[in-house]
Order: structure tokens, then C-alpha cells, then sequence
């Protein structure tokens, strides 16, 4: 044996695709769209490119929705004072809620298990922020 190929399609496109994996036993498919359905399997080659296995047995996964935050900032006199952030969306069962001034260095502002985000900070006199939400 020499790698793996993994066979994938679309419930909605009747196009398969194929990717040649090597030797690896997981491998990341990218360019999957939000809420559609995807089948794949596997198959083993060796050396000789017409020596292929059957088919593993075939694995349906459907790509959920991603969760989208929702920022709202309260100012005087068009000066910001405060930031107010909701999720929508496919929030994560486990959560973190990240704050970051440069885009490089995230700081943790907010953890959660099964529960809505809804997170508030003073922001008077802070840099820029930007924020993330990340499964954990």
C-alpha cells in the first residue's frame, strides 16, 4: 500500500472528487459549503496505479451553519463607552469569546457550555478590539 485516495461529492452535484491523501489516516477537505450534505469513502492504492481497493463504507456529513457575532457599540458625544456582542447562528456547544487588539494576541473575554453569548465591556480609552468566536 501506498496511500489512500479519498473519494467525496455533493448530495446536490452529481461530480465526485478525489484527493490523494499518502499515507496519512485523516486529511481535511476544504471548500465544503455551509448546510450541504457530502458523501465520502475511502480506498487504498499501492505502486501500481490500477491496483486500487474497494470502497470503504460510505460516510454522509453535512456542514453546519457557522455562528455570526453580532456587535453593537453605545457612545457620547461620538465617543465609544461600551460594546455589546451577540452570536446567531451554530454557536458551539463549548465556546470561548476572544478579544484581540492587533489581530495576533487573543485574550479569552468570555467561556461558555450550551449557552447563548452575550457578553458586555467597557471600552473608554481601549484600542481598537476585535473579536472571535471559537469552539473549544
Amino acid at each position: 500500500m501506498v496511500g489512500y485516495k479519498i473519494y467525496y461529492w455533493a448530495a446536490s452535484d452529481s461530480i465526485t472528487n478525489v484527493i490523494t491523501v499518502g499515507t496519512v489516516t485523516n486529511a481535511v477537505i476544504t471548500g465544503l459549503q455551509t448546510g450541504e450534505s457530502y458523501s465520502f469513502f475511502a480506498t487504498a492504492f499501492d505502486s501500481d496505479a490500477n491496483a486500487e481497493s474497494g470502497p470503504s463504507n460510505i460516510t454522509v456529513y453535512t456542514v453546519p451553519d457557522q455562528a455570526t457575532l453580532e456587535i453593537h457599540v453605545a457612545s457620547e458625544n461620538g465617543v465609544a463607552t461600551s460594546v455589546s456582542i451577540t452570536a446567531t447562528g451554530a454557536i458551539p456547544n463549548q465556546w470561548v469569546l476572544e478579544s484581540s487588539a492587533d489581530l495576533q494576541h487573543w485574550t479569552p473575554a468570555l467561556h461558555g457550555t450550551n449557552a447563548p453569548v452575550n457578553f458586555s465591556m467597557h471600552v473608554t480609552e481601549l484600542p481598537a478590539q476585535f473579536f472571535r468566536l471559537k469552539g473549544e
